[in-house]
């Protein structure tokens, strides 16, 4: 199967924020990175052992799961960019729900919103990273 240079060059956005997360950010960075990690890589490894016919409830399942855990993520550690990832994870939901709602096949639509979904939580966590990096320079400065 052959995978758009889009789709790599996302999986490869992902990763480094992800990695610059882990790195540079706090602990919700470092967890929410893990949350995304999961996000990217748990869906097609699930695709791959599940019969295609439940192709739908992986993607809603699993939405839902990160879902759950941005939210509680976000309550934990009141972070905008979390709340952003967030929101993002119930767009890819009600994306996934529609879909699978309208017995819809995936077509061009859904791989761009998809896409475009998957950018914005690189840039968000990208983005809460930075800001938690800036944070405790700001703050070893003033001790």
């Amino acid at each position: 199967m052959r995978v758009a240079l889009i789709v790599q060059l996302l999986y490869l956005s992902t990763f480094v924020a992800c990695a610059f997360a882990a790195w540079k950010g706090g602990m919700a960075e470092r967890l929410g990175s893990v949350v995304v990690l999961g996000a990217a890589l748990g869906p097609p490894a699930l695709h791959a052992v599940a019969p295609a016919d439940l192709a739908a409830l992986v993607d809603l399942t699993a939405d839902g799961v990160v879902g759950v855990a941005f939210l509680l993520l976000t309550v934990r550690y009141g972070r905008v960019w979390l709340g952003a990832t967030m929101l993002l994870f119930a767009v890819q939901f009600a994306l996934h729900a529609f879909y699978a709602v309208t017995d819809r096949p995936s077509d061009l639509l859904h791989a761009r919103i998809n896409n475009l979904v998957f950018l914005g939580v690189s840039v968000c966590l990208c983005a809460g990273a930075a800001l938690a990096w800036r944070r405790r320079r700001l703050a070893g400065r003033r001790t």
